[in-house]
């Protein structure tokens, strides 16, 4: 008898729960919230920001490349090579250059040596480099350039000519590193002009095989414009941003 009783209330108990599942309000059962996937907020350093200022630093570099001559008498090309020096601060950069260029003389073909120069100078300029980018620098110079030939048809000593010169370089380079010294590496385009134009005479003489002698006379053109493209390699002590 006890287990019919216990076996009918069992019963019972399942058909109350399947009563009140069936009728239970679907509202009132919890919904899961969704997941909603948000965007990522944009990077604080999107886009191209200028460091900090700089504190003082001291730069030396060398650069090498090729110059293009552009004067009243024949057009040159000359191999370049030079070193620069620089202090900088917050922004902005003094410092002096010196170069000297290769003289195009070809011995093994019996040709002439021509004009090369040496020149000398100091610079002021914007340095304005970006965060985790390049720097961009740009400097107004004016120095002196100094044209030489030791061929003898100019005399004794040769020729050597000197004239004033306004430099416009504009350059990029970058950082490799912001410790206290970190090498710098780069490229820039070298504009120079000669504020003064000069006409250097010289005096040839031939003695033919009949032991026959003649002699020409002329004026060799110095002094215009030239444009070098150069590579830098150098380092740089200090001018960590602030």
């Amino acid at each position: 008898m006890r287990v019919w009783v216990v076996a009918f209330g069992v019963t019972l108990l399942s058909v109350c729960r399947s009563a009140v599942a069936a009728g239970a309000d679907p509202a009132a059962v919890p919904e899961v919230d969704e997941v909603v996937e948000e965007e990522p907020a944009p990077s604080s350093g999107a886009g191209f920001r200028l460091e900090a200022p700089s504190k003082l630093g001291f730069g030396l570099e060398s650069y090498a490349g090729i110059a293009a001559v552009f004067t009243s008498g024949e057009d040159r090309a000359h191999a370049l090579a030079g070193a620069l020096a620089r202090l900088r601060l917050h922004y902005f950069q003094v410092g002096g250059t010196f170069e000297i260029t290769d003289s195009g003389e070809a011995k093994t073909l019996g040709e002439y040596q021509i004009e090369h120069w040496r020149a000398f100078g100091g610079f002021l300029g914007v340095f304005v480099p970006y965060e985790h980018w390049v720097t961009f620098d740009a400097t107004l110079g004016i120095g002196a350039r100094t044209y030489v030939n030791s061929m003898t048809i100019y005399g004794d000593h040769g020729l050597s000519t000197s004239l004033t010169a306004l430099t416009l370089r504009l350059g990029v380079s970058d950082r490799m590193t912001h410790k206290l010294v970190a090498p710098r590496l780069g490229g820039a385009l070298v504009l120079s002009a000669d504020l003064s134009r000069a006409d250097v005479g010289w005096h040839r003489r031939y003695v033919a095989a009949d032991g026959t002698v003649s002699e020409s006379s002329g004026t060799t053109p110095i002094g215009g414009v030239s444009i070098a493209l150069v590579v830098t390699a150098g380092f740089e002590l200090g001018g960590r941003p602030r």
